[in-house]
């Protein structure tokens, strides 16, 4: 807003439009921005709570998106998964894709979750939920959003409410990072499949096909890292720890670990100290294992 009006500091429209742009999706006044409408001054928090419910009620189906996702945080407001499922579906009428991704979450991790020790088989409605989960992300990737896209497609390569089909999960991927290059957990994902097809051409001795995955897996899961995405760190290390999909090599192993374990991946510094304790690729180092 200071940007836009030049409240001060320099007026920069320029500045202004790419962080409305980049943040529309989480906050209304961006959400403004980005469509010409910015406020003349900025605004106290609870004057944008009140923003998003008023423009939600107005049934800008934007609005209605945003304001559920307050109600399913609580941010601002007292949490409520149920009226927030309202609002989504509102905004879903008007083949909203955010809130059709948020509408399969809900689904997926709230209506289909499964007490720790129990299968989904014990539990026919969480099965039901996923399948309900799976239609809204197809439905939500038909609206171009990419996070719906890439739900989607991960629900295809688990077999999770719909039968599994890699093929098919890889493409649904790669839509996602069309419509999203920086995307960094599709682009983690699209590395585990062709971990997949490298894991079986290697047992099947066919080099060419290895080669070719091999390069594919390593290209996606550095892209992935390089957006500090800790999984794919961990894929990269292990995969040069072990040394059977690359060529081993137990420095870079060791780094890309610690690097999951910066990032957040508490098991990846477990990992790190019994490589010191037991001397895996270096010697036996006490005072860093502990």
């Amino acid at each position: 807003i200071c940007y836009q009006n030049g409240l001060g500091t320099a007026r920069d429209t320029d500045k202004a439009q790419a962080l409305f742009n980049q943040h529309r999706d989480l906050e209304i006044v961006c959400y403004l921005g980005s469509i010409g409408k910015c406020p003349p001054r900025p605004l106290t928090f609870e004057q944008i709570v009140d923003l998003t419910k008023s423009l939600a009620k107005k049934r800008d189906p934007h609005a209605q998106y945003l304001w559920g996702l307050r109600l399913v945080n609580g941010h601002g407001v007292k949490p409520s998964i149920k009226t927030a499922t309202k609002w989504f579906k509102k905004a879903a009428k008007k083949d909203h894709g955010g809130a059709l991704n948020m509408l399969g979450s809900i689904y997926e991790y709230h209506h289909g979750r499964i007490p720790q020790g129990y299968s989904v088989y014990q539990y026919p409605e969480a099965l039901k939920a996923w399948e309900k989960a799976t239609e809204y992300y197809r439905q939500g990737s038909d609206a171009g959003s990419a996070l719906a896209t890439t739900n989607y497609g991960r629900m295809l390569s688990l077999g999770k409410g719909i039968k599994k089909n890699i093929p098919l999960a890889e493409r649904y991927y790669l839509k996602s990072i069309e419509l999203d290059p920086k995307n960094g957990y599709t682009l983690n994902n699209l590395g585990a499949i062709n971990q997949e097809y490298l894991t079986t051409a290697l047992r099947e001795n066919d080099q060419e096909k290895a080669d070719h995955y091999r390069a594919l897996m390593l290209k996606y899961y550095e892209k992935a890292e390089s957006l500090d995405v800790a999984i794919a760190a961990k894929n990269l290390g292990l995969a040069y720890l072990q040394g059977f999909l690359v060529p081993q090599d137990m420095l870079r192993g060791y780094d890309y670990v610690e690097r999951a374990a910066d990032l957040g991946m508490t098991n990846e510094h477990y990992r790190l100290g019994l490589m010191h304790e037991e001397g895996i690729g270096m010697p036996v180092t006490y005072t860093e294992a502990a």
